[in-house]
């Protein structure tokens, strides 16, 4: 039999607001106020198969952006083209990092870009290559900073 050791008191809370618009998004809102006080602001909106949009996250009466993140999906609305997130520190831009898909789901790009005070610091990107069976069969990681590469080749008996 268990004891209690300490009380907690929940002082989770958590508003959702949902709203559809005519093209079937749903957009909902999470307004959430953390134990310590803080003040979270969640957006998140989803296309009529359920798939993630847009995805938005600020801290603070003042709405300090956190992150935010955009997909875009090919015509079946289903199959994930390419993705955007970015990070914020101090309500700059920290990174960026996007990636891009082909039709059988396979990541072609990947390219993080890295901010110093709002300011383009350097980038990397990393392209891929695929078989038929769409398994990896090379990949090159390129620097901005000093245009350095390192590829990357697979080969399947």
């Amino acid at each position: 039999e268990g004891v209690e050791i300490k009380k907690h008191k929940d002082t989770f809370k958590v508003c959702v607001s949902k709203e559809i618009d005519q093209d079937s998004v749903l957009t909902s809102t999470y307004h959430t106020v953390q134990a310590n006080g803080v003040l979270e602001k969640v957006t998140i909106k989803r296309n009529k198969h359920y798939q993630r949009l847009y995805y938005k996250r600020m801290l603070g009466t003042d709405d300090v952006m956190q992150s935010e993140e955009t997909y875009h999906y090919a015509t079946d609305g289903k199959t994930l083209l390419n993705s955007e997130v970015t990070y914020y520190r101090k309500n700059e831009i920290a990174n960026i990092r996007v990636k891009t898909f082909d039709v059988n789901g396979d990541e072609t790009k990947n390219s993080i870009a890295y901010y110093k005070k709002g300011v383009l610091y350097s980038r990397y990107t990393t392209n891929y290559e695929y078989d038929r069976d769409s398994r990896p069969t090379k990949c090159i990681s390129t620097s901005s900073k000093d245009g350095s590469q390192l590829i990357d080749y697979y080969r399947y008996n």
